[in-house]
């Protein structure tokens, strides 16, 4: 998959006022408003910038019409057009306030360039906003899709087919995307940080990252990595580690095999082709809510809750769970994120154990005075999907559920009665990485 890229090309204002585009009413239309107006395509084919100037020292806003048809409105003095389909025209305009009054340019429009993706096949909507996520097949690509299942943003990642990025997230800043780049030495890995126009900004080194990680406040990165350890008594248990990366240094926060791993003594060892192991937990989820980490240990059916300080607050489910759970709840889990009240889980599902189960998003209500996590909720597909890898599910605001069957190629948000909104499919040979909606993007939504 190539993306055409136009690079800074200039696109010449068009003041005609195309079909569907909302009524500027609410500001009074000036032609000579702004000086030096121009917009190109950035990097990123579907991305516009706009300059202009202002007379005085006033600073005027850029709105624009997304490819819902909606308005969006940037900050002040800032130009930056993003939620746009490819190959198409946008119709914008540049407003500011002046001696109490709402002043605007007439409504220009401009084209966006050419956008190389996988197909998708979509039925109803997702909830307003964006949802970033890869596409896997023979290459990687971390895309952005809108409300209504278009892909609005894309980036192929030079990323080898056994280690594909799995996992992209939009920056804490709303106006950047974060994805890593996996190896299978050691020594190498990263997270890279790009600006929506398709721009490179930072790049973090984390060697050995693996499946997840996710952002902090302060710009670091949390993440997912692992280590052997050949054991006194000869068991040789491969067990992850969630690491903190601030773009030079890598610290160690928290190692699974330290938490619940043998008692004995042992030594670190470098990992060789004939060197037999066991996967201790597998561990391949992670989400950072401001006050601590939610860790999935998929191959123990489980998920731990661990401190900004590095301790194991609790363990749902596995046999090493602090919280009783109900039997068969827990199935190869993928992912897990806080609700109020407790905590929704992604399980894989299973074929070939005893009972077997659908791929499921499941909500437990957890009462850590108590010991105990009950089952709230659970939703799974109508088809009964089995995923071998990935999955992911999110409560929206609303109520709704996001969920990524991630190698079963489908997305779906249900409703809070179970009810189907939105699915989307891919076509044979690709697959979801890890989906999350992220609301809007840079730009709010205009008045």
């Amino acid at each position: 998959m190539l993306l055409s890229l136009l690079f800074a090309c200039d696109v010449a204002p068009d003041s005609s006022e195309g079909p569907g585009v909302p009524a500027a009413s609410d500001c009074v239309v000036e032609d000579g408003l702004v000086g030096d107006l121009k917009v190109v395509v950035t990097a990123m084919p579907t991305v516009l910038r706009a300059t202009w100037t202002l007379d005085g020292s006033q600073q005027g806003s850029l709105r624009f019409v997304d490819s819902t048809g909606r308005w969006a409105l940037n900050a002040p003095g800032e130009g930056l057009m993003v939620g746009l389909l490819p190959s198409r025209e946008v119709s914008y305009q540049v407003v500011h306030e002046a001696e109490g009054e709402r002043r605007c340019t007439p409504v220009f429009t401009a084209e966006t360039g050419e956008l190389d993706v996988p197909s998708l096949e979509v039925q109803g909507a997702l909830s307003p906003g964006y949802t970033v996520t890869p596409i896997v097949g023979i290459t990687s690509t971390a895309v952005i899709l809108d409300s209504q299942g278009q892909v609005v943003w894309a980036l192929e990642i030079d990323a080898p087919a056994e280690t594909p990025m799995i996992r992209a997230r939009l920056g804490l800043d709303r106006a950047s995307v974060l994805y890593h780049t996996r190896s299978s030495a050691p020594d190498e890995g990263e997270v890279v940080r790009v600006g929506l126009d398709g721009e490179v900004i930072s790049r973090f080194p984390v060697p050995g990252i693996e499946v997840d990680f996710d952002e902090l406040e302060d710009g670091r990165v949390a993440a997912l990595d692992t280590e052997m350890r050949k054991y006194s008594d000869g068991q040789v248990l491969r067990g992850d580690r969630l690491v903190i990366a601030d773009g030079t240094d890598v610290t160690v926060l928290w190692q699974v095999l330290d938490a619940l791993g043998p008692d004995l003594s042992y030594e670190v060892v470098t990992p060789s082709g004939q060197m037999a192991f066991e996967d201790f937990a597998h561990s391949n989820g992670l989400d950072y809510d401001g006050s601590g980490y939610l860790v999935t240990l998929g191959d123990l059916d489980g998920v731990a809750r661990v401190g900004l300080d590095g301790s194991t607050e609790w363990v749902l489910g596995s046999p090493y769970s602090t919280l009783a759970t109900p039997e068969g709840s827990m199935v190869l889990p993928h992912s897990a994120v806080p609700v109020p009240g407790g905590v929704l889980v992604f399980n894989r599902g299973s074929d070939t154990n005893e009972p077997t189960s659908c791929a499921n998003a499941t909500e437990f209500t957890l009462n850590e005075a108590a010991g105990t996590a009950e089952v709230a909720w659970t939703e799974s597909s109508d088809s009964c999907l089995v995923i071998a890898f990935l999955g992911n599910a999110q409560r929206l605001p609303g109520g709704e559920t996001l969920m990524d069957y991630a190698s079963g190629g489908r997305l779906q948000q249900v409703a809070v009665d179970g009810s189907t909104m939105f699915e989307a499919n891919l076509t044979a040979g690709n697959i979801f990485g890890v989906a999350t909606h992220v609301g809007e993007l840079a730009a709010p939504i205009g008045d």
